[in-house]
């Protein structure tokens, strides 16, 4: 029987969600949580770049923000993709930061 070539082709559903006036209210408090998660978590990264620190990747901050309060108003998989978003955000930042140090 011959070997057939796998497709490697992916597919998405893209859904549109229409929040009710209940709905809206509970993404609009997620989204503040965020928001406030995102902050806390970028200013700890840039106190830590202007003091000539190492900035933290996503695991060191879920390792130091896992007691914090607002950590733990989100449910752990939204506020862990929040820290890796974040750690993208600085990777990017020292990549471009780079790239214009060297022309």
């Amino acid at each position: 029987m011959p070997n057939k070539a796998r497709s490697h082709a992916y597919a998405a559903n893209r859904v549109r969600a229409i929040p009710g006036p209940a709905e809206e209210g509970d993404l609009r408090v997620v989204a503040r949580r965020v928001s406030a998660l995102w902050n806390v978590g970028n200013y700890e990264c840039r106190q830590r770049f202007l003091g000539g620190e190492t900035v933290p990747g996503a695991y060191a901050l879920q390792e130091e923000f896992k007691t914090h309060r607002i950590y733990r108003l989100l449910p752990s998989d939204v506020a862990q993709e929040v820290f890796k978003k974040l750690a993208e955000a600085w990777k990017s930042y020292f990549r471009l930061r780079h790239k214009w140090k060297n022309g």
